[in-house]
């Protein structure tokens, strides 16, 4: 369950949610919300976690950062690897 937080983009952020990299932007990531679906860019993330995640990559949102879920991307992508 996602704890709603309030902020500038309080209907787009969940604390403790997960979200799935869907393609780069000029300036960020657009991520899906894996709760509702709802797409969005996000711009205010880390230049260190933009480096290191790609497509298909899933994130957690937590205290207020975005945290990159190793071990959660693996099992998405051997899942998305078998029913290819």
């Amino acid at each position: 369950m996602c704890i709603h937080k309030s902020n500038v983009n309080d209907d787009l952020k969940e604390e403790e949610c997960l979200y799935q990299v869907v393609d780069r932007s000029l300036e960020g990531v657009y991520l899906q919300n894996l709760n509702n679906n709802k797409i969005f860019e996000e711009r205010d993330i880390s230049p260190d976690l933009l480096d290191k995640i790609g497509n298909d990559y899933i994130l957690r949102y937590k205290d207020g950062n975005y945290v990159f879920e190793e071990e959660l991307t693996d099992k998405f992508m051997e899942r998305f690897n078998r029913h290819k």
